[in-house]
């Protein structure tokens, strides 16, 4: 069984960690590769980078949420399963940590269900989220106010920090943390506003629904997000549930 490996290579302990458990996993049975720099910056070599992802069978990534995300769209890309392995902080969107990867196996990762969950596309970007997009105001000190238009409901403004579009599986994140509801199932979007000074509460949308944001006082800048990378957009996205899914092991 093959896994191409994506890692966190930024911190010294990371990297030492991640070294550790990918001699484990092929101890274990498995075959694995890495991004070319991933496996120059673990191995000061180009040691296991002997396959592409699109010849693996799982995608993973080792490190926090953050590195699972990277992960996930690049396994959502090439239509792959993909696990996390949690030497970050949180980790909440990651199956394993160092200690239950010492017992898997390709018999075992094979007998783990894979669940479908939603991702988002933004107007005008290839990039697609698997936690959330946000809106968000450039600047401390200042606030947008953006104009939210969601299919079947009346339009409304935010004037605050900014909004957040999210799917169920990144509503436990910066959604929750701004006052958000939890969604269950994969049958809705929840819009949240941040901060919002004009008290524009939280609407949970269905997942078929077309959001529009628009910045409606170009004066104040905003930027979008897409899972924490901005991209450059024109005072106007619109962002709805994606025909690819992430497949992710649980």
């Amino acid at each position: 069984m093959k896994l191409f490996i994506r890692i966190n290579r930024r911190q010294n302990d990371y990297r030492s960690r991640a070294e550790g458990i990918i001699r484990k996993l092929v101890e274990n049975g498995f075959e694995v590769s890495l991004f070319k720099v991933d496996a120059r910056a673990v191995f000061s070599s180009e040691e296991y980078a002997s396959f592409g992802v699109e010849e693996s069978d799982y995608v993973v990534s080792i490190g926090g949420d953050g590195t699972f995300l990277k992960g996930g769209l690049l396994a959502a890309t090439y239509d792959k399963p993909v696990f996390g392995v949690n030497i970050g902080r949180l980790g909440y969107l990651c199956r394993f940590d160092e200690k239950s990867l010492e017992t898997l196996t390709p018999e075992v990762l094979t007998g783990c269900p894979i669940e479908e969950k939603m991702l988002l596309e933004v107007s005008d970007s290839e990039l697609l989220a698997i936690n959330d997009v946000v809106i968000g105001k450039d600047y401390f000190g200042t606030s947008v106010e953006l104009q939210v238009e969601a299919e079947g409901h009346a339009p409304y403004s935010v004037r605050g920090d900014g909004v957040i579009i999210s799917t169920p599986l990144g509503s436990t994140g910066y959604n929750e943390s701004a006052g958000g509801p939890l969604i269950e199932g994969e049958d809705s979007i929840v819009i949240t506003p941040i901060c919002a000074s004009n008290k524009a509460k939280p609407l949970i949308v269905n997942k078929d629904c077309v959001i529009k944001v628009r910045n409606i006082n170009p004066s104040y800048g905003a930027s979008v997000y897409i899972d924490g990378v901005r991209i450059e957009w024109n005072g106007t996205v619109e962002v709805r549930m994606a025909e690819r899914k992430l497949k992710k092991v649980v």
